[in-house]
């Protein structure tokens, strides 16, 4: 069981705090249910989950600042061809899968590849948003775990993701 102040991750919406938790009648059912305030990028959203089903959910505990710092790093590398999924409809799942997993090892590692396909051409309309979403996930996480602003964690992530280099610039430094 969480307390109230808890830094927590729901894997559809990203990382935030516990609030408060909540007693709620639903029908002839009385639970108790987590009230997590999710702000910055998804606009100060507040999500309900129930305590007793909380691990069901897949809610958890927001990551350490060493293993943030480790994983984030792994934005600087430039996945393999066969790591980036070209086909769109193996990617649409991939992506889906991934970042509803609320893991943030495969969300930086989706982050990470939809990046490395923005600079070989544009994003499309379905890659941008997943791109996004991911962005939002790890900033959430990343803000609480580093004590900063969702906004800071943004741009820190995207400065890594900047260091990635296509090949044939690489080979030219």
């Amino acid at each position: 069981m969480y307390a109230t102040g808890s830094k927590v991750v729901h894997p559809c919406y990203g990382a935030g705090i516990i609030d408060r938790i909540k007693r709620s009648s639903i029908g002839s059912s009385d639970s108790k249910y987590y009230v997590i305030a999710i702000d910055g990028a998804t606009g100060g959203l507040e999500v309900m989950v129930p305590v007793e089903q909380a691990a069901d959910f897949g809610l958890r505990r927001v990551m350490g600042r060493s293993r943030i710092y480790k994983l984030i790093a792994g934005c600087t590398e430039l996945p393999a061809d066969d790591e980036v999924v070209s086909d769109y409809k193996k990617r649409k799942l991939i992506m889906t899968e991934w970042l509803k997993s609320g893991d943030f090892g495969q969300v930086v590692v989706a982050v990470r590849m939809l990046h490395c396909l923005s600079l070989r051409r544009p994003l499309g309309m379905t890659d941008k948003r997943f791109y996004d979403d991911g962005m939002d996930m790890l900033a959430t996480e990343y803000a609480l775990a580093v004590d900063v602003d969702v906004d800071d964690a943004k741009q820190q992530i995207r400065e890594k993701l900047d260091q990635m280099a296509p090949e044939e610039d690489a080979e030219t430094a």
